[in-house]
């Protein structure tokens, strides 16, 4: 949300250098956040499962699913910073539809499909939606990484 607050401010005052610098230093601050969050997640995984439940299947489901856990969380930093980015310069419609798709038909339907069908694979379960979480919000983390990148050119080319 400080993303959003910061380049709110900038689009304002229209200084394109530090509003460049604002969302660079706010995706690489994320994206280091979610690689020590994905590394505390898989080291700490035994641990932080065991909070939930001392019946050692669920333990060792949890673990494994913590283990995909750490997957998305460079995708999700990406993704959720770039949309935030996007609402300070006022552009909401292309983060709705680009997130109404990555999130349903592509993440929940996809991990739908790995979870409880035949179609592609034998019935993963839980991981299935994992998977599907995964694939979406990484959808999501290219895409507005890319509409970002072209508004980002447009603001500089309309304010110079």
């Amino acid at each position: 949300m400080a993303t959003t607050i910061r380049v709110g401010h900038l689009v304002g005052q229209q200084n394109v250098q530090e509003l460049k610098k604002a969302i660079s230093t706010a995706i690489i601050l994320a994206v280091l956040m979610s690689f020590v969050i994905a590394s505390l997640t898989f080291v700490l995984r035994g641990s932080i499962a065991t909070l939930y439940s001392p019946n050692a299947d669920v333990i060792a489901l949890a673990a494994s699913l913590l283990i995909l856990a750490c997957f998305y969380q460079v995708s999700d930093a990406i993704q959720v910073v770039s949309a935030c980015a996007l609402r300070g310069m006022k552009v909401t419609k292309p983060v709705f539809f680009i997130t109404l798709i990555a999130y349903w038909p592509i993440g929940f339907g996809l991990g739908a499909v790995l979870g409880l069908t035949h179609w592609l694979v034998e019935p993963m379960g839980a991981h299935g939606f994992w998977i599907g979480i995964i694939v979406g919000l990484t959808v999501a983390a290219i895409m507005l990484t890319i509409i970002l990148k072209r508004t980002l050119h447009r603001f500089s080319h309309e304010t110079v």
